[in-house]
């Protein structure tokens, strides 16, 4: 060791005693100290022009938008590391000195060992150089996350030491120093990029992935063992080929037994990587506040209620939406992996199944003529298969999908079903937004749905009622079953479906919607309806204006009347029959949030409604949730927007209050009886929901919200952390001129001098 010590020590003077180690700090620290002012600067204007902070030490160190500190520091050693290890070997090479080396009493391990401890020391004063800016983070930043910022530089050193195996290695094999630089830095590109090689390769995807240093990060948090274990093997490997290297000019071997022990080499890494990567034998530890990233408790509860593996098969339509289907391609399997690692990481033994399909839709790809004939669209098919490297052997028609599938899954160009033993199969669906992919709330829903079955919702049909199915503006075939929408209730643990009142209701569907009927009920149905009130159903009613005649019976049942006329509001830039209203102090029976609402004036928009009232006591507690801002009037005649804006000055009504929603309750049994009535069904309409607004409105939420109450929080479930407290700067921005002194000037000129000062003394030795 003493031996090693020493080739180190030796190494580490010659490096400090050339311009290029004192360079490359310099150019280091006034990077990074660019990069971290400008993130800190940003942050100082955000907080002066009145926006929240938060999580901001990931977003000043981690992952902000712009150039966080650790980002910066990968981004650099990718450059300076070829500069710095390029000397190593080469220099001994080109002064002849190797022969030296080689004729002493010193083992290849100790030369090799020496000169790469001398860089694992430089690589300290690159760390201790990061240190400083989280030392100032410390004390300027409310409840800074420390755990998380060294684990991120745990990261940075480990990554460090295979860029420092890999320039040493170069330098082995070359006398000219440029060359080693140029090769060690082409090597990291491609170690950069060997994750997106051979992707559609069955096994060799899996080397390939797992030799890319891309896809082993360990910035976010969470410390994985083959993370680790990755940076250890690959470090090792290239010191084993530099002191095969080097033993090699000692001794006269011949090409193909020196390739038999490099490949042995690359060999035995390569096994135990991927033997330790495999999910049974991945030990994590996520050292995040709140364990940000490891599944909330919630979610880890739901996944050991399953004894039995869990299968996710997900079906590919490789002639549909691109979009959406190339997520499913062999070339993106190990990217699908990584999606779903939480839930892996907890139930490794998850099996992920693809099925390849083909349907006659050629909807998502533009740039491809409608074939002519049947014969014409399978050569467009198997042309499309061998681009994307899928076998068409191996594929179906969308009519040799399993018949338990439901044929509206095949909308979208890529499902999947969950499924487990003898459990009901649950649907897991992508999504039309930025994300795509479902996250930890769609899954565990998914799940939980297997377990304990999905809410059903019955939608009442046959009376003139808003369609569940139909796409109208006054339809309500967005919100209850869009496949595409995280935030249907499809998506949420809600079943929704039709349903008609000539026969009883069922015994599993315990919430019902009746919306805007266009004719009464027959005396069978208000029978049935009746029937389900007394056994404790939960109801939602959306009535509308003049539906008295149709809607008096069955909310006469409850006590509700509809008040004859429609409601007329003055509201800049909307017709009058565009109703604001409000929660009152009491909506937060439904959901807290709704007593926020109401203390800041959040509307619910209604068009055309009516106002309720209660006319009799039928066993319910009845209470107004929502009701119609002041200056609202009644307008029993026909309507005249100009008349009415008149009237309304004038009007000595406008002070009335007019109820717009009631919620009911009631014991019933063991639960509570819950529901509402509403005075217009156009609020939860696909053409009121698609209207976007210059100020925020409720009424998405209150969907989701009235279900959640209809279900007793059942679903949506809810997987929320609580909030992260790093989120108040203690700097100021009266202060940010010291900062970018101390930083931009200061500390980059420390190195300078110190550099000029061990310069100037070994000249003069």
């Amino acid at each position: 060791m003493r031996t090693i010590f020493q080739i180190a020590k030796s190494e580490l003077n010659s490096l400090f005693y050339s311009p290029i180690a004192w360079i490359v700090l310099v150019i280091y620290t006034f990077q990074l100290s660019l990069g971290f002012t400008e993130m800190l600067n940003g942050k100082l204007i955000n907080e002066v022009m009145g926006q929240r902070l938060n999580n901001l030490t990931s977003e000043l160190f981690i992952s902000g938008f712009g150039s966080p500190l650790f980002g910066i520091v990968l981004s650099s050693l990718f450059l300076y590391v070829p500069l710095l290890t390029m000397g190593l070997m080469s220099k001994e090479y080109s002064s002849g000195s190797i022969k030296l080396l080689l004729s002493s009493p010193i083992t290849e391990f100790q030369i090799i060992l020496g000169k790469y401890l001398s860089m694992l020391a430089y690589g300290l004063i690159l760390i201790l150089i990061i240190v400083v800016y989280i030392v100032f983070g410390i004390f300027v930043i409310k409840d800074v996350d420390l755990p998380l910022l060294i684990s991120g530089i745990f990261e940075i050193y480990l990554l460090f030491c295979l860029y420092s195996a890999i320039g040493l290695f170069f330098s082995c094999i070359t006398s000219y120093q440029i060359v080693a630089a140029i090769g060690t830095l082409v090597t990291l590109i491609i170690f950069q990029k060997l994750g997106e090689l051979f992707q559609a390769v069955n096994f060799v995807r899996d080397i390939t992935f797992w030799l890319s240093t891309k896809t082993h990060s360990l910035l976010n948090g969470l410390l994985r063992s083959d993370n680790i274990i990755y940076y250890i093997l690959l470090s090792s490997m290239f010191i084993v080929f530099s002191i095969l290297k080097i033993r090699f000019l000692r001794q006269r071997i011949s090409f193909i037994k020196k390739s038999i022990q490099y490949i042995g080499v690359f060999l035995i890494t390569v096994s135990i990587g991927y033997i330790t990567s495999r999910p049974q034998t991945v030990a994590y530890w996520d050292v995040t506040r709140f364990k940000q990233q490891t599944l909330t408790p919630k979610s880890q509860e739901i996944l050991t209620h399953f004894n039995k593996d869990i299968t996710l098969t997900s079906y590919v339509n490789f002639m549909g939406d691109e979009h959406l289907a190339s997520k499913g391609y062999p070339a993106n399997l190990n990217g699908e992996k990584q999606v779903f690692g939480r839930y892996i990481r907890f139930k490794p033994t998850l099996k992920m199944k693809y099925v390849y399909y083909y349907a006659h839709d050629l909807s998502g790809h533009h740039h491809i003529s409608e074939p002519h004939d049947h014969e014409e669209f399978m050569q467009l098919t198997k042309k499309t298969a061998k681009i994307n490297s899928i076998n068409f052997n191996q594929s179906i028609s969308d009519g040799e999908i399993p018949v338990e599938i439901d044929p509206e899954e095949k909308e979208n160009s890529l499902f999947r079903t969950i499924e487990s033993d003898s459990l009901p199969h649950a649907y897991l669906r992508m999504f039309h937004d930025l994300q795509v992919y479902p996250g930890e709330k769609e899954i565990s829903t998914a799940l939980t749905t297997m377990l304990n079955g999905a809410e059903k919702i019955g939608f009442v049909t046959g009376h003139g009622e808003r369609s569940l199915d139909a796409s109208g503006d006054k339809d309500y075939g967005g919100v209850p079953n869009t496949r595409s929408s995280r935030e249907s209730l499809i998506n949420n643990g809600f079943f929704p479906l039709s349903l008609e009142l000539d026969n009883p209701i069922p015994n599993d569907v315990n919430i019902i919607v009746i919306a805007d009927m266009k004719e009464p009920l027959d005396s069978t149905e208000l029978s049935n309806f009746g029937e389900y009130i007394k056994r404790g159903g939960n109801l939602v009613i959306n009535a509308d204006i003049n539906r008295n005649t149709q809607m008096g019976a069955l909310l006469d049942l409850l006590g509700i009347k509809i008040v004859p006329g429609i409601l007329a509001q003055r509201n800049q830039g909307y017709v009058p029959t565009s109703i604001f209203s409000y929660f009152t102090e009491n909506s937060g029976m439904i959901d807290p949030i709704f007593s926020n609402y109401s203390k800041r004036n959040v509307p619910i928009v209604l068009s055309g409604a009516s106002g309720l009232a209660k006319i009799e006591e039928r066993g319910f507690n009845v209470v107004p949730v929502l009701q119609a801002k002041k200056g609202t009037w009644n307008e029993a005649g026909a309507l005249n927007p100009d008349e009415i804006i008149e009237d309304s000055v004038k009007s000595t009504a406008a002070n009335e209050i007019f109820n717009t929603a009631f919620a009911l309750t009631r014991t019933n049994g063991e639960k509570e009886q819950r529901i509402l009535i509403f005075g217009d069904a156009d609020w939860l309409s696909k053409g009121e929901l698609n209207i976007s607004r210059a100020f925020f409105v409720g009424n998405n939420t209150l969907i989701v919200n009235m279900f959640k109450w209809m279900s007793y929080e059942k679903y949506p479930m809810a997987f929320d952390r609580p909030p992260l407290p790093d989120n108040e700067l203690y700097f100021k921005f009266k202060d940010k001129k010291l900062s970018n002194f101390f930083f931009l000037f200061l500390f980059p000129f420390s190195w300078l001098v110190f550099g000029s000062i061990v310069w100037y003394k070994r000249r003069n030795k």
